[in-house]
């Protein structure tokens, strides 16, 4: 039926069954760390923390749920999907399909990353000839979670929505970003 998802039968014994199934990548990434360092530029100091992950995969199960009918909201990809008029020509099945909800590997990504995970500005000014009450004052901000890049389609290829599981790693259920968050922060030394 044209814009129907097409599974295939990969025993060839003319039935899509559970024998039909294939492994489709390891969760785990083949390489992950970290990044730190810290810059002092006279009273000037400058930090920072990048995360990384490279390689391994993620069922994103939200959009196995929001592609499939016209009731929900849906990724902007579907754009393309599948129209008998607008787009005859996707290989994209098209909205509403019930057949969008059984798993594909259209829902399986690669959960590659590299993040901004942690950035402190700050700058100590000396009063020591100035005052005798203060020796400095230090203004900082640091901010969380400032930049994410990757190619996956959810809000965070870094997510577990099943929490601890090892059988249940990389699954996103839609869970919820993490926040960004912004501390300005005085510090008085005497």
């Amino acid at each position: 039926m044209l814009g129907y998802p097409k599974y295939v039968d990969q025993n060839r014994d003319g039935i899509l069954s559970e024998e039909d199934l294939i492994y489709l990548g390891n969760s785990d990434p083949v390489l992950y760390g970290g990044l730190q360092n810290t810059f002092n530029i006279g009273g000037l100091r400058i930090g920072f923390y990048f995360s990384y992950s490279l390689g391994g995969k993620i069922y994103n199960y939200s959009e196995l749920a929001m592609a499939g009918g016209y009731a929900t909201n849906q990724y902007r990809y579907m754009l393309d999907a599948w129209h008998p008029v607008r787009n005859p020509d996707s290989d994209l099945p098209r909205a509403g399909t019930d057949d969008r909800l059984v798993p594909s590997s259209l829902q399986v990504h690669d959960a590659s990353y590299l993040r901004l995970k942690n950035a402190t500005v700050s700058y100590t000014f000396d009063l020591r000839k100035k005052t005798r009450l203060l020796r400095d004052i230090t203004l900082a901000v640091t901010g969380e979670n400032l930049w994410l890049w990757t190619k996956y389609n959810g809000f965070d290829p870094d997510v577990s929505s099943e929490g601890t599981s090892s059988t249940l790693r990389r699954v996103d259920m839609g869970a919820y970003p993490r926040s960004r968050m912004f501390v300005f922060s005085i510090q008085l030394r005497y």
